[in-house]
C-alpha cells in the first residue's frame, strides 16, 4: 500500500484511482477473478471509468456482472460447485484447511482460471513456464497439501483437516523471527507484547523532532470521521448483510431472491430500514417509496419501519442492484433489468489513514419521499 498507508499490505478500495492515475505505474493488463468492483466498491462508476485506461481487461467470471461487462475479454469461470480448491479455516484459533471438491461436471464450457493461467505460462515459455511448471491447478493443490504432511486421501474423504497444534519459539531465537511480525515490515521483533503501538508511533512521528512527538498516536484514541454531522444529511447510513445473503452472488438465483428479505417480508427488491419515530416525523409510512441521498448520489427504495435502530440511523442491506438479462422460467422478456438498488452507489468511500482499511460506513444521508 506504500507510504500513504504504512501499516497496510494492500488497499483494494484505492485500486480504481490508482489505475486511473497510473500509480505506481500504468497497467497494461488487468486480470479480474470473480471480482465485481464496479458493483461492490463505493461509487463504482469511477472504477468503470478507470478500466478504460487499461488496454486489456480480462474477467474470469461465471456470470456477466457489472465489471465483466466492461472487460475486453470474458473467460467463463467454473462455479464453486465445479472446481477443486483449498481454503483456510478461519476464526478457529488453530490451523485448519478445507478442500472444495466438484459435485457436478461442468455444465457449460467454462474452465478453472488456475488451469487457464498455467496454460498461458506454458505458451509464454522461458522463466514464466519454469516458475509455473504444474500441469493443472489440481496439481498445485496436491503439492501444497503434500508440503503440509497431510494425507491427500484422508483430506478428500473428510473434506477438511485441523489440528490443535501451536508453535512456540523462544524470544530472540531464529524461529522467533520467522513467526512474529512476519507480515509487518516495521514491527519490533523483541518478543514484547505492545500495549503502546511502537510501530505506529514510529511511523507517524518519523519526520518530527522528539519534542513535538504525539504520544497519543501510539495509544487507542478517537479520531473524528471525515464526514461530520450536517443538517443537510441528518442520518447515518449503514449497510448490514442479511443471513440470507451470499456475499458472492450476482442477483441471478431465484431461490435467494425469494428468501432475501424474510425478516421484513421483502422479495426481489431492496428496502431501507428506518426508526419508526424518524419515519413518522418525515411523513413516511411502511412500504412507501423514498429517496436515500448522499453527497455522491441517491437511490430509490421502499421504507420498512423498524424498532432497534439508533434514532438517526438507516440501514439498506447490500447485494441488490445488479443488472441482469437472465431469463427465468418461460418468460420471454430478456431486456436488461435491474433488481433492487445498490446502496454502495451512495457511500462516500474513504480509507483509514495508517491501516489502509476501507472506511465506507457510516455515510451521511438524507431521506425524503
Amino acid at each position: 500500500a506504500g507510504t500513504d498507508y504504512p501499516l497496510a499490505l494492500s488497499a483494494c478500495q484505492a485500486l480504481g484511482d490508482d489505475l486511473a492515475g497510473g500509480r505506481p505505474y500504468a497497467a497494461n493488463v488487468l486480470f479480474l477473478l470473480n471480482a465485481n468492483p464496479v458493483h461492490e466498491l463505493p461509487q463504482g462508476q469511477r472504477f468503470a471509468e478507470a478500466l478504460q485506461k487499461v488496454p486489456l481487461v480480462v474477467s474470469f467470471s461465471p456470470v456477466l456482472d457489472e465489471t465483466a461487462a466492461h472487460a475486453d475479454l470474458i473467460l467463463p469461470a467454473l462455479t464453486f460447485l465445479e472446481v477443486w480448491q483449498d481454503d483456510i479455516l478461519e476464526g478457529t484459533g488453530y490451523p485448519g484447511i478445507a478442500l472444495r471438491q466438484p459435485v457436478v461436471q461442468p455444465v457449460r464450457d467454462g474452465r478453472n482460471p488456475g488451469d487457464v493461467l498455467l496454460q498461458l505460462a506454458r505458451a509464454v515459455g522461458g522463466p514464466v513456464a519454469q516458475a509455473l511448471p504444474w500441469g493443472s491447478f489440481l496439481d498445485v493443490i496436491k503439492q501444497r497439501i503434500g508440503g503440509m504432511g497431510i494425507s491427500w486421501d484422508d483430506l478428500v474423504d473428510k473434506g477438511a483437516w485441523s489440528g490443535l497444534v501451536y508453535f512456540f519459539a523462544a524470544p530472540g531465537s531464529k524461529a522467533w523471527g520467522q513467526v512474529v511480525g512476519r507480515d509487518r515490515l516495521y514491527a519490533p521483533k523483541d518478543g514484547r507484547y505492545d500495549l503502546f503501538a511502537r510501530e505506529l508511533f514510529a511511523l507517524r512521528n518519523l519526520n518530527l523532532e522528539p519534542g513535538t512527538w504525539n504520544l497519543e498516536l501510539g495509544l487507542p484514541h478517537f479520531e473524528l470521521p471525515t464526514e461530520t454531522a450536517s443538517a443537510d444529511y441528518p442520518f447515518l447510513l449503514i449497510s448490514q448483510e442479511t443471513m440470507t445473503h451470499s456475499r458472492n452472488w450476482s442477483g441471478i438465483i431465484p431461490t435467494l431472491q425469494e428468501t432475501y428479505g424474510l425478516q421484513v417480508d421483502m422479495r426481489w427488491d431492496s428496502w431501507m430500514e428506518i426508526p419508526i419515530k424518524a419515519a413518522h416525523a418525515l411523513g413516511i409510512g411502511n412500504g412507501d417509496w423514498v429517496w436515500l441521498e448522499s453527497a455522491p448520489g441517491k437511490v430509490r427504495v421502499r421504507a420498512r419501519l423498524v424498532e432497534g435502530l439508533w434514532p438517526n440511523a438507516v440501514n439498506v442491506p447490500p447485494g441488490q442492484g445488479h443488472f441482469s438479462v437472465v431469463q427465468w422460467g418461460r418468460e420471454e422478456n430478456t431486456a436488461r433489468r435491474i433488481i433492487g438498488a445498490n446502496p454502495y452507489q451512495v457511500l462516500a468511500g474513504g480509507t483509514e489513514k495508517g491501516s489502509g482499511l476501507a472506511a465506507m460506513l457510516p455515510t451521511r444521508v438524507r431521506v425524503y419521499k
